[in-house]
């Protein structure tokens, strides 16, 4: 029971690893468009949201 689990532990990381990581990052055809990467693997655009928030708030001079 326990070879189980772990076989089905590895098998579930071993999909996500690939389905989040490898796949968008290396077989994608969207990642042969030319373009800056992203700046965070996890959040992607996200990053940028207070920052412009803030522009929006106290204007242009952060």
């Amino acid at each position: 029971m326990l070879e189980l689990l772990i076989s089905l532990t590895v098998l579930l990381v071993g999909y996500y690893t690939y389905k989040w990581v490898i796949y968008p990052l290396y077989l994608s055809p969207l990642c042969k468009i030319p373009g800056p990467p992203p700046d965070h693997f996890l959040l992607g655009n996200f990053v940028g949201v207070p920052q412009i928030k803030w522009t929006k708030d106290y204007g242009g001079i952060i």
